[in-house]
């Protein structure tokens, strides 16, 4: 990059579950190699809740309905003291913010007075996989909801919602958010497919910024990528669903016991979910690929593989997952609740 060139920040938009914590800790571990390739990995913003590596302190700030914004101003102007010709932010509680575009466009402005022109890198799996991924973490924050009402909620919208927080599973519809803050060419989108390899996402990402990024770090840095967050299990997130439940209802309510589960990944979708997930999305990702030049299915591969031939344990997990509907629809009509969002640390719109 040319000394004249212009400068910018890349900051990385992932969906949950698109490696975005391996990515972050890639960065971290090699921030003295990328800044002598010219490449800073912004030091300010980080820090909240023990992940040092992460850029959540500014994802905090940014999501703040009132607020100080001066975790953005503290981010821009560490970036602007670093005076390299590429910087990066990454944190994965930005990609809601495509319908508030207003933080973007702080976080856009204040980069530029920073000197940077700001870029977003964003990364989009299938979204059978980003439904299942989405509710358990929602369950694992606190959102006591069976997943079939959770599934009915986005094939009907194309969206949930949590905390005023929109997570869209029509990605033609989150980009054009984006587009109010940066124009088509400042947006990069790539399909997430790792291919089981755990340096696949830190090479891809390096490589939009400079093609040559990957091979100026060279093979050994690349040789301790780690694969992390795995797939939970269906035991533990009905686990963590009764725990919510009961939260919900309070110490005087009868107990709830859950349905006794196998301990196996949390698959929830079957062959019937797959085809009304193919057919609600597979229109917008056609679309996606026409705007944007990037094809991402609707149902993974790895799901087209498992679905056809489900073990006896899988079926019992999918037997045992509606039994937990019938469980926790019967106690909120109990408690005279219905089974409406509820209210346990922030509000599930699921009618």
């Amino acid at each position: 990059m040319g000394a004249t060139a212009e400068r910018v920040c890349f900051v990385h938009v992932g969906t949950h579950k698109t490696g975005s914590t391996a990515l972050q800790m890639f960065l971290d571990e090699h921030a003295g190699e990328l800044d002598r390739a010219g490449f800073y990995y912004a030091r300010s913003g980080r820090g909240v809740d023990g992940l040092h590596f992460v850029h959540k302190g500014l994802a905090a700030d940014m999501r703040r309905f009132e607020g100080t914004d001066g975790t953005v101003t503290a981010v821009a102007r560490d970036i602007g003291a670093s005076g390299a010709p590429w910087a990066c932010i990454s944190t994965e509680g930005l990609h809601p913010l495509h319908a508030r575009t207003e933080r973007l466009i702080l976080l856009r402005e204040a980069l530029a007075d920073a000197g940077y022109r700001m870029r977003l890198l964003i990364y989009l799996r299938p979204q059978s996989d980003y439904l299942e991924s989405l509710y358990s973490l929602f369950v694992h924050v606190g959102i006591a909801i069976a997943f079939p009402k959770f599934l009915r909620s986005a094939l009907r919208d194309g969206f949930v919602s949590w905390k005023r927080q929109i997570f869209r599973f029509a990605y033609s519809r989150l980009l054009d958010g984006f587009l109010d803050v940066v124009p088509a060419a400042d947006v990069i989108v790539r399909a997430y497919a790792p291919s089981g390899s755990p340096d696949w996402i830190a090479r891809d990402f390096l490589a939009q910024i400079d093609p040559d990024l990957p091979d100026r770090l060279g093979d050994e840095a690349f040789a301790a990528a780690h694969t992390i967050n795995t797939r939970v299990s269906v035991r533990t997130v009905v686990e963590w669903l009764f725990l919510n439940v009961a939260a919900d209802r309070g110490a005087n309510a009868p107990a709830l016991a859950p349905p006794p589960m196998p301990d196996v990944a949390f698959r929830p979708l079957g062959l019937v979910d797959l085809a009304h997930v193919q057919l609600r999305f597979a229109g917008d990702n056609a679309l996606l690929a026409r705007r944007w030049g990037v094809r991402i299915p609707t149902v993974s591969r790895e799901r087209r593989a498992l679905a056809p031939r489900p073990t006896n344990e899988r079926r019992a997990a999918r037997r045992a997952l509606h039994a937990v509907d019938r469980i926790i629809t019967r106690a909120r009509f109990a408690d005279g609740g219905g089974h409406a969002s509820l209210p346990y640390r922030g509000r599930l719109d699921v009618p």
